[in-house]
């Protein structure tokens, strides 16, 4: 066998070889706590995340991270005490507690999994682990299982009961007889409560069953007043409890308004909880209150960028932070307040994407509001000017973009340059067929050109019902701004009837709603919707929209002034600073690591341009190796885009000269394979200042990190396994670049 300081990158070597010669060359080391392997990446291959077989397998598709202790979640409130030694896994067992209660799986799991890195025979810390992952039943129950294997006769009796009623819980089956379970499961809580009849955490955890049990999982409450009563009850003995929010579930679908009070407490008693603001939202919301509703939902933003900044986490790691600002942005649009809407759209669309993949992308919430107001020619130019859509990559996303513009001018009575527009998505619709796209954008395109056309025909054909857009898929304020142009104003009517009774009291449905109405002969209606309250929310409405104009005949017939709208009680609602406005990409750490020369590289060298860091566990790595030669095509690109690639190794400067030749000439095919910086880091300190450390099995990871010309990190993929999508990530950083002011 050759030694290594005989293996060279030779031209003929080529990718399969090189990874293969290497491997031989390094034998694996221990790296990590529950293994001895130098890379994790080929188990992960073999692991279902949902299903795991053992332990250690449900450990490494979870937490990579220890969690830290968070204020402002309520944990202070909750007296729930373990059979641990240790003072921190109590600490951060209150925390999983608190989470749970918030809805942060995720941070929930996290805080769990230090308990039992911290105490690996807790049993309550598998509890724990188990409730976190109730949404992934196959893992929960392996959770349970182990939470109750290492509760002995000599843990406390209730330790015992809370381990058993969850293990008797997931033996009954993953999914079957769910109602049946789920009933069981109260009974069991409902005789614990019995015998602990003091014990506020599991009349909580009672709480959270009844409710999240009938809101999430739609299983039946035999008696809403008898639960309310219950709830009520809890909040007397526990007023600050984190678990108060429960009775809002409740209520949520049936009466809003009667826990607007509780719903308002709710987000003060914890104000780091980003669900529960939403939660919140939604009740204003539902109760007819969409500005207020819109303030909590900001809130709710706020406190998400809030906690990723303080995390350093990427976006996509909050529990729902894209679901937050889309419902922000629908609740703005409904209330009229378009330019707000377009301004948090613009936020979230500029947010970095997981996947590193266009077609999944939230253009739309930057579109939608314009067609919902009609405002058409400021669509019509957005759509050629405005930088985030103008990045779209995909063919779905190409598609998509051709249809609004479609649209746009239909609106506009250009039909025959929206004809032109959707010849041209026909034209791309076989190109990319030829090419080969996959079933699911197949679908969305034609979904698109069906819609367009199905729309365009409304102008085109004497014979066309309004039943033509049943199936378009467009908002239904949309479909009718469309119906009503061609003429179709009962059918329009109709259809914003229906909107404004699902969304009551919201301002553009009741807007549109008055203005058909009087369009319709139907001035009763018109004016009857018209009120104080109406005209109050009015106040908060963008002045220009173009409803504003269509709705002056109403207000004459009330005789009420040209500017009929009146100030709001509610008219300085403002949001509470919880976190910033919007995402804020973290700053990147700098370096000084020596290359195969010995020669010193830092990151400010590469200051005024984009870097890729590309972290990798060694020469010895042939999951490392065969990133690179999945990125070698690519390099080229990434070049011409300006963006600088450098490699972060574990080897040493020595091994590094030994493998890859401390000059060109020894080791020619050097530049083909690595024609970058390859930096050396075995002290692991800058895997560890970029979190490319797995701190639970504590070892290395892979890690893949777009760096800003400013030194901020705008995109990475950290994992145990290495990213191997370099022609998606070209497209995301190229997007991402230029949403964030790098053109």
């Amino acid at each position: 066998m050759p030694n290594r300081s005989d293996i060279r990158l030779i031209p003929c070597l080529r990718s399969g070889f090189l990874a293969a010669a290497l491997c031989v060359a390094i034998s694996a080391t221990a790296q990590y706590r529950s293994y001895s392997l130098r890379c994790l990446a080929p188990l992960l291959e073999e692991v279902d995340p949902n299903q795991p077989k053992t332990l250690q397998e449900a450990f490494l598709s979870g937490p990579k991270y220890l969690a830290r202790p968070l204020e402002g979640i309520g944990a202070e409130a909750i007296d729930f005490p373990i059979s641990t030694e240790s003072k921190k896994a109590q600490l951060f067992f209150r925390q999983g507690i608190a989470l749970l209660h918030a809805l942060a799986y995720r941070e929930a799991e996290e805080a769990f999994r230090t308990v039992v890195h911290l105490d690996p025979d807790c049993p309550m810390g598998y509890w724990g682990l188990a409730q976190a992952n109730e949404r992934r039943p196959g893992v929960a129950r392996l959770y349970a299982r182990a939470a109750h294997d290492r509760c002995d006769r000599n843990r406390p009796a209730l330790e015992q009961k809370w381990t058993a009623l969850l293990t008797e819980f997931y033996r009954e089956g993953e999914n079957r007889n769910l109602p049946a379970r789920s009933a069981k499961r109260i009974f069991a809580l409902e005789e614990l409560l019995f015998e602990f009849p003091e014990n506020n955490e599991i009349r909580a955890f009672l709480l959270r069953r009844l409710t999240l049990d009938h809101y999430i999982a739609n299983l039946p409450v035999s008696s809403h007043l008898a639960v309310d009563k219950l709830a009520l009850e809890f909040a007397e003995f526990a007023p600050d409890h984190p678990s108060r929010h429960y009775r809002v579930f409740l209520w949520l679908d049936r009466r809003p308004g009667h826990i607007l009070d509780e719903a308002r407490n709710m987000s003060a008693l914890s104000p780091k909880a980003a669900e529960i603001r939403r939660y919140t939202a939604e009740a204003f919301y539902a109760a007819g209150h969409s500005n207020e509703a819109a303030v909590f939902a900001k809130e709710a933003i706020q406190t998400d960028h809030g906690n990723l900044a303080h995390r350093n986490l990427m976006p996509w790691e909050s529990e729902n932070l894209t679901g937050n600002h889309a419902t922000l942005v629908n609740l703005l649009t409904a209330s009229g307040r378009i330019n707000e809407a377009l301004a948090e759209a613009d936020a979230a669309v500029a947010l970095p994407r997981k996947n590193a993949d266009a077609s999944r992308g939230l253009e739309h919430l930057r579109v939608e509001p314009l067609m919902v107001s009609g405002q058409w020619d400021r669509l019509a130019n957005d759509l050629e000017t405005h930088p985030l859509l103008l990045a779209a990559g995909s063919p779905r996303d190409k598609v998509q973009q051709l249809q609004w513009k479609a649209l746009a001018q239909i609106a506009l009575g250009n039909r025959d340059r929206a004809d032109d527009f959707v010849a041209e998505m026909l034209r791309f619709q076989r190109q990319v067929l030829i090419a080969g796209i996959s079933n699911s954008e197949e679908k969305a395109i034609a979904g698109f050109i069906r819609t367009t056309q199905a729309i365009r025909s409304l102008f085109g054909s004497r014979n066309v019902t309004p039943s033509t857009l049943d199936t378009a898929d467009l908002p239904a304020l949309v479909k009718a701004h469309f119906l009503h142009l061609a003429g179709h104003t009962g059918a329009a009517f109709q259809i914003v009837e229906a909107e404004r009774k699902n969304a009551s009291r919201s301002w553009l449905p009741t807007a549109y709603y008055s203005h058909y109405a009087m369009e319709a002969g139907r001035k009763r209606e018109a004016l009857f919707f018209f009120n104080r309250e109406f005209r109050a929310h009015g106040s908060h409405a963008d002045a220009g929209l173009p409803v504003w104009k269509k709705l002056s005949p109403v207000a004459k017939n009330l005789r009420l002034p040209e500017k009929w709208a009146i100030p709001s009680a509610n008219q300085q609602l403002k949001p509470g600073r919880f976190g910033p406005d919007s995402w804020q990409p973290p700053p990147a750490p700098d370096f000084e690591l020596p290359d195969r020369r010995g020669d010193f590289i830092t990151l400010k060298q590469f200051s005024n341009q984009p870097v890729l860091l590309n972290f990798f566990l060694g020469t010895g790595c042939a999951y490392c190796l065969e990133q690179f030669n999945t990125f070698q095509p690519c390099y080229e690109s990434f070049e011409n885009a300006g963006i600088q690639i450098v490699a972060i190794t574990l080897d040493s400067p020595d091994l590094l000269a030994r493998m890859l030749g401390t000059e060109e000439e020894i080791a020619p095919g050097f530049r083909e394979h690595f024609p970058f910086p390859v930096l050396a880091d075995p002290g692991l300190k800058t895997f560890r200042d970029y979190r490319v450390f797995d701190e639970l099995e504590n070892g290395p990871m892979h890690g893949t990190i777009l760096i800003s010309p400013r030194g901020k990190i705008l995109w990475q993929d950290i994992g145990h396994a290495p990213f191997n999508r370099p022609g998606d990530l070209l497209k995301e950083a190229t997007r991402l670049l230029l949403a964030h002011g790098h053109r």
